[in-house]
């Protein structure tokens, strides 16, 4: 596999998407678990993203207990007191199961966790401990932040989707993806075959704390002019000079079709963080992922995803498709107070777009699912639409919609059993003009 690495074109990088997971997807095997599970997560682990673990909670029906934040992980940072609560909490679970001492911890939240914030110590974050009966903590709600023209973040989208902003992708002298990991992606002769670009996207100053939760993707509308394009997205809280990485975004396409422009969803790295009031939300758009210098203790100078080595263009249309959508816990005293000194009202509010319908595919719910799931997706114009679905492999299963659609919302029922499907994961993607966007459902029967 490390030769299909090496080699770096579409179809090793097929094999390995292909290879890699055959055998080690346990989503349909965790329903059958009998054992009492406590599951821990570093929200800053480089290898294994919470998201995984996170995914797995609807899937679980034996006693459980999560706790996601501060602990060892594959470069996470750890906080002491942290430390002794959940070596604390793994005491009462082994205690309780196995030697019958029933200190209280089925009557405790099942899910524990931590928020990163400032202030940094020794450059690192300060952890805040909290804790929720559900997943997600009750009234979490969603807020997206647009990007804007003249390097903007804001709750309100740009109304001219036809702008964008351009990442260029500049490689030379023949460098190949050994080359560049012997060179561990640093020293002159790397930077000069290598140039490293990044589009920088500021808040204004919060007006209060904002408490980011969980799970945060970033809805893309894109084009590129080569077949292989990459979009690394790198989410700071910048505080006077401080700039501190909070977490990540990563999204490469082995197959674009050039100069077609494309809406696409994708998690980041899971994460919880209080931003601080004053502070600014700082998104940098770069082509190559590497961790600040109070970062690179885990991965060094390498980056945190293999970067793409095909020369390119690549345009983020500033359209209200292009957005970083966090989960944030809002004050007690509720949303019309504002975040960043714009109107609040403008939060997740359809009405405030000159077009109330964007193109957007929703997760499927509920999902996992068993026999039938909902779709749902919206579009903005009157087109063509097709939603069909596929499995791993790329072979078309299913076709539920292929007709011209008027601007609005649409909803479908997708039953697997009318297309006698087996248990697994499969994919659906919705095209509409020159837009598409796919995402993952998971069957389990």
């Amino acid at each position: 596999m490390r030769g299909w690495v090496y080699a770096d074109t579409p179809d090793k990088m097929d094999s390995l998407n292909y290879w890699e997971p055959l055998d080690r997807d346990f989503n349909t095997l965790i329903p059958q678990n009998q054992v009492p599970m406590f599951i821990e997560n570093s929200w800053q682990d480089k290898f294994f993203n919470s998201l995984g673990n996170i995914s797995t909670i609807p899937l679980l029906s034996v006693p459980k207990r999560y706790y996601f934040g501060a602990v060892d992980g594959h470069g996470g940072e750890t906080s002491t007191t942290e430390n002794k609560l959940i070596n604390r909490l793994w005491d009462d679970w082994y205690n309780y199961w196995l030697l019958g001492i029933n200190s209280g911890i089925l009557t405790r939240p099942k899910f524990f966790f931590a928020y990163t914030t400032f202030p940094l110590i020794n450059t690192k974050w300060t952890f805040v401990h909290d804790s929720s009966a559900v997943w997600p903590p009750a009234n979490t709600t969603d807020l997206k932040l647009y990007f804007n023209p003249n390097g903007k973040i804001s709750t309100t989208p740009n109304p001219v989707d036809t702008q964008n902003v351009v990442l260029v992708n500049n490689v030379t002298g023949g460098l190949t993806m050994q080359t560049a990991v012997d060179m561990a992606f640093k020293g002159t002769q790397f930077n000069n075959k290598f140039k490293k670009a990044q589009l920088i996207f500021d808040s204004n100053p919060l007006t209060q704390d904002l408490k980011m939760f969980g799970d945060q993707y970033i809805n893309l509308d894109y084009s590129s002019n080569v077949y292989k394009c990459q979009f690394n997205f790198q989410i700071y809280e910048v505080n006077n000079s401080t700039q501190k990485l909070v977490t990540r975004a990563n999204y490469t396409n082995w197959h674009n079709i050039p100069n077609t422009r494309t809406v696409k969803s994708f998690y980041g790295l899971s994460h919880s963080h209080i931003f601080k009031t004053g502070n600014k939300i700082r998104i940098i758009l770069t082509n190559l992922d590497t961790s600040p210098a109070d970062d690179k203790k885990f991965l060094a100078t390498n980056p945190h995803v293999l970067p793409s080595l095909v020369n390119g263009n690549h345009k983020m249309f500033l359209s209200s498709n292009s957005y970083l959508d966090l989960k944030f816990i809002p004050p007690a005293s509720g949303m019309n107070l504002s975040y960043f000194g714009e109107s609040t009202n403008s939060l997740n509010d359809e009405s405030n777009n000159s077009n109330p319908y964007s193109f957007k595919l929703n997760q499927n719910f509920p999902n996992p699912f068993n026999p039938s799931t909902v779709i749902e997706f919206s579009i903005p114009a009157n087109e063509f639409v097709s939603l069909k679905i596929y499995d791993v492999s790329g072979r078309k299963i299913a076709t539920l919609i292929n007709e011209q659609k008027a601007p609005g919302k649409y909803s479908v029922n997708f039953n697997a059993d009318a297309f006698k499907l087996a248990s697994g994961i499969y994919y659906y993607k919705l095209s509409a003009g020159q837009l598409a966007s796919v995402k993952k459902l998971i069957l389990i029967k």
